[in-house]
């Protein structure tokens, strides 16, 4: 190299090194800018349906009710029978059984149609 080269190098190099210093201090220098704040309300809007079931719906499901229980009933009375090995005795004790539970269902069945029919007229049982 030249000597005018080597005159020239710190010069660049001092230029260069006092941008790359100048940029550093003016970046860490700048103040960070401060946060907005922003203040809304917020309005949330909950929607309750309350349903009011007519008195022919429930009178309809206590119906309902009625005959499950009396399923339930019969159940329980008869699946023993049922395990029991077959005789004359568990044969006349389950035909009393579904007499009695043929009975309710009489009662019960008609009630039941009459209480949903009013509930829901669309369907007729």
């Amino acid at each position: 190299m030249s000597e005018r080269m080597h005159e020239r190098w710190p010069w660049v190099v001092g230029i260069v090194a006092a941008l790359f210093a100048g940029f550093g201090i003016g970046v860490a220098v700048q103040p960070e800018p401060e946060p907005e704040i922003i203040n809304e309300t917020v309005t949330e809007t909950e929607t309750v349906v309350e349903y009011d079931t007519p008195q022919e719906c429930e009178m309809a499901l206590d119906a309902a009710f009625e005959l499950i229980d009396a399923f339930r009933d019969l159940w329980s009375v008869t699946s023993p029978v049922l395990d029991e090995p077959y005789d004359a005795q568990n044969n006349e004790r389950l035909n009393d059984e579904l007499d009695r539970f043929s009975e309710s269902l009489d009662v019960l069945t008609p009630r039941w149609h009459d209480y949903a029919s009013q509930c829901d007229p669309r369907y007729d049982y």
